[in-house]
């Protein structure tokens, strides 16, 4: 009996420690985790705009390219401002002049044969006139063409703007089609991405903001294309004042006066309380009595430290912090 007795104790014993190890593992698991919370504050679009980066480029941005074969001379810089029709190149063809000399050969032939011919025009058949008349012709043809020939020796820049970039060097051997210079035009714009619900609220000739560092500028939306299939995000092109100083290649701030509505229904949470899961993002939300949900989000931009999102509301409480210690259903 009194085996019994031990025995019984003893379990009793080994399930106390077991149990009460398990408690305190809990309590101890609980104390890593300690995640905080914020509430989350719903974006004042109405007043900040919907911003989304991006550069300063030309709205127009050509490349001239090489119409001949030869060795390419370059006479400008890159960031030099060039006027429409300005020479900025030249190629230089070796059978060219070869080429000139005997055109123009063939040219003075044909006309000093067709002087003489005059003289006792005459006495000529119709079939030598028409002979003599078709050479002096096709000389003054060729010599047409020659010179058409020389035109596409020379570069000119396509419009007035800045060089961007030289993308071969004086000295330097160029076929037909080689890109030379690349020449962006004097207007400026700026191209962004937004989400397909964003840029259905756009509209064309629509005033925005542009920012960088302290200086704001306005500027009007001159394009919306159609949102892609895949990314569901749409590029809008924004038009710079003729007279702005941004400088092309510029990272700029655009800001977008978009009205709030219910199928915006934007707000902000911190960078650090989104989770992302290949291609879904999730944030932890907090209810009243502290349990723990997971919710998915879609995300639609990121200014700063903040992300914009859709697919909770305003005042909802959300974990931020190491995210890997959180899971769906705990209790706070």
């Amino acid at each position: 009996m009194k085996k019994y007795i031990v025995v019984a104790l003893l379990v009793i014993g080994v399930g106390f420690i077991f149990f009460g190890k398990s408690d305190q593992e809990k309590v101890s698991d609980a104390d890593e985790v300690k995640p905080k919370f914020e509430t989350v504050l719903a974006v004042a679009v109405t007043k900040d705009g919907y911003k989304v980066s991006g550069v300063v480029q030309g709205q127009s941005e050509v490349i001239v390219s090489s119409q001949v074969s030869g060795i390419a001379e370059v006479l400008v810089s890159e960031g030099q401002r060039v006027r429409a029709g300005q020479v900025i190149g030249r190629v230089k063809a070796a059978e060219y002049g070869a080429q000139v000399a005997r055109v123009q050969a063939g040219l003075a032939q044909a006309e000093a044969s067709e002087r003489n011919a005059r003289r006792h025009w005459d006495k000529l058949s119709p079939d030598e006139k028409t002979q003599i008349v078709q050479a002096s012709k096709q000389a003054r043809s060729a010599l047409s063409e020659s010179k058409a020939y020389a035109q596409k020796l020379t570069l000119r820049a396509p419009t007035s703007g800045r060089v961007m970039r030289k993308l071969v060097l004086s000295g330097e051997t160029v076929f037909v089609g080689t890109p030379i210079v690349k020449v962006a035009s004097e207007r400026k714009e700026v191209e962004i991405q937004v989400p397909i619900d964003i840029a259905n609220d756009l509209k064309l000739g629509q005033e925005v903001e542009v920012f960088i560092a302290e200086k704001k500028q306005s500027a009007q939306i001159a394009q919306i294309a159609p949102a892609d299939a895949v990314t569901h995000r749409a590029k809008i092109k924004i038009t710079l004042a003729q007279n702005t100083d941004l400088a092309l290649g510029e990272f700029v701030t655009v800001s977008l006066p978009i009205e709030r509505n219910s199928k915006n229904n934007l707000v902000s949470v911190p960078a650090d309380a989104v989770l992302s899961i290949y291609d879904d993002s999730f944030v932890f939300a907090v209810d009243d009595s502290g349990k723990i949900q997971q919710k998915k989000i879609k995300i639609f931009n990121i200014v700063d430290d903040k992300v914009l999102v859709q697919g909770i509301n305003s005042g909802m409480k959300v974990i931020v912090g190491d995210l890997s210690k959180v899971s769906d259903g705990y209790w706070l």
